[in-house]
């Protein structure tokens, strides 16, 4: 697929081809017109519900929580998203943060906030310590 900016990206395996059993998390990325394409494929939403009624770790940037949103599964739970689209939180709590964590779902804003998700993921996969490794080696906000 080419996104909008031009970058074509190769998969190495169809989504149909995937076992998701033994996975830990999902991570929706956002943009247009992807986050549509992502609410409107079935199979997606029913991998998301099932990860989400295990508990397991859900999350979504940029536009992407609205996904979460359209499911109904971000009622009464705090959230993020990218300036514009916090009507599609379906009753969120929505906050102007760059990260937001609550229980198996992180959500963050957008592109500016990329390494921030990906640190706080990181950290709820393994723990803070590793998260601080990764972020000195890259020097991150130091």
């Amino acid at each position: 697929i080419t996104g909008s900016h031009g970058i074509t990206v190769e998969a190495d395996r169809l989504f149909g081809e995937m076992d998701y059993a033994d996975q830990d998390l999902l991570v929706l990325p956002g943009g247009m017109p992807g986050t549509t394409n992502l609410k409107n494929c079935d199979r997606l939403l029913e991998l998301l519900h099932s990860f989400h009624k295990q508990g397991k770790m859900l999350a979504a940037i940029c536009a992407a929580p609205t996904v979460f949103g359209h499911m109904g599964i971000l009622e009464g739970k705090k959230a993020t998203c990218y300036p514009g689209c916090e009507d599609g939180l379906g009753g969120a709590d929505f906050l102007a943060q760059r990260v937001v964590v609550d229980g198996n779902i992180t959500t963050s804003r957008g592109v500016g906030t990329a390494i921030s998700f990906a640190l706080s993921l990181i950290e709820q996969l393994y723990d803070k310590e590793k998260a601080e490794a990764i972020r000195s080696s890259i020097v991150y906000g130091h």
